[in-house]
């Protein structure tokens, strides 16, 4: 069964939105994760506030791999 020209364009229109969602998480993960290095490196802070700095870099990474991973899977790469 074919999909409707209306199916179609809803279909695109949420590619697009999603698209636009995952593009913003992206630059607040980039963000975040320039914040995480600052606050490894700047050793005038705690070293609990480095550690936990450097916990949430290595998740911030992660999640990047795995954006990756879905990405490439979708024929999506750089």
């Amino acid at each position: 069964m074919e999909p409707t020209p209306l199916e179609l364009t809803q279909f695109r229109a949420s590619s697009v939105a999603a698209g636009f969602a995952v593009t913003l998480d992206l630059q607040d993960m980039l963000r975040r994760s320039e914040e995480c290095k600052l606050g490894i490196q700047d050793r005038g802070l705690p070293q609990d506030v480095r550690t936990e700095a450097l916990k949430e870099l290595r998740l911030i990474n992660a999640q990047l791999a795995l954006l990756g991973d879905l990405l490439a899977a979708n024929g999506i790469s750089a």
